[in-house]
């Protein structure tokens, strides 16, 4: 049994968390709310173990979900703001890209600068 626990958790990427697509379909979405449902779903991916039984959500959003959740209550948007809203996890991994290539790139220059040009290096 721990294997199995080991193996399907080692499928699921570093900050989702599984959720059940039943509290997705019928508690989460509805918590949102119609205006943030959209960008729920684009949250949401299908869990490798099981992809039509679960579904995997940002962490964060896991966490306030299931900290805040009052049936027939909807979402707050403080609540909303501390899930992430409306960014979405593409946008995280884009700008870690990017700050990683700005990084990369100012390297090169000053390396391309002080082999090219001996007075810059002082």
């Amino acid at each position: 049994m721990r294997m199995e626990q080991e193996s399907e958790h080692a499928d699921k990427p570093a900050g989702w968390v599984a959720e059940p697509r039943e509290v997705f379909e019928y508690s989460m979405i509805p918590w949102v709310g119609r205006q943030a449902a959209p960008w729920l779903r684009a949250t949401a991916r299908p869990d490798p173990a099981d992809p039509t039984g679960l579904v995997l959500v940002p962490e964060r959003v896991s966490r306030v979900f299931h900290a805040n959740h009052v049936p027939y209550q909807h979402v707050t948007t403080q609540q909303l703001l501390a899930m992430g809203y409306p960014r979405l996890p593409e946008d995280d991994a884009l700008e870690r890209a990017e700050k990683s290539l700005n990084v990369r790139l100012v390297s090169a220059t000053q390396t391309l600068l002080s082999n090219s040009c001996p007075k810059w290096n002082g």
